[in-house]
């Protein structure tokens, strides 16, 4: 039978599937962490979170955390983490809901795609990667799954007076 085939290579491809992993890890590490304040509830956390879009699990652990200690001298940093956690979804949603074709070297692949709103009409947007730049990113997307994890396994909150 024929098919259609892309020109991405193995290489690009390989890393471009390592953002996929490394982002639902990310994801994963934000329903533990909401796990962990509601400590008694974990089932009903992962039923919760289930049905939550990532930008949703990111508001819906903050909310547990205001819930619990308040808009405490810790919280920021959780402000800041999850900050970094959109900013990374973002690029994540470029990434994976882009066309991507090989550039004139081995170097570099392009990203397209096209944009539509409706002040700006259609616009088309072009962008050149490397394997230094996804790898960068995922290398990204695994840090802030680390730091969340250490935010919530540090003894901060686990040794905390809820406020409730």
């Amino acid at each position: 039978m024929l098919q259609y085939q892309h020109s991405v290579s193995d290489e690009y491809l390989k890393q471009i599937g390592d953002m996929t992993v490394s982002f639902a890890i990310l994801e994963k590490m934000i329903v533990i962490a909401a796990g962990m304040l509601c400590q008694n509830c974990q089932e009903v956390v992962q039923i919760a979170a289930a049905q939550l879009s990532f930008r949703n699990l990111r508001v819906f652990l903050a909310s547990i955390y205001i819930e619990r200690f308040g808009q405490d001298a810790n919280f920021p940093a959780l402000r800041k983490l999850m900050k970094r956690a959109e900013l990374l979804e973002d690029r994540r949603n470029q990434v994976t809901h882009s066309l991507w074709f090989s550039g004139h070297d081995h170097d570099t692949i392009w990203r397209s795609k096209h944009i539509a709103s409706k002040n700006k009409g259609l616009k088309h947007h072009m962008e050149a990667y490397t394997l230094k730049d996804l790898a960068s990113f995922v290398k990204e997307i695994n840090i802030l799954a680390y730091d969340i994890e250490i935010f919530f396994t540090s003894g901060r909150q686990r040794s905390r007076v809820p406020v409730k």
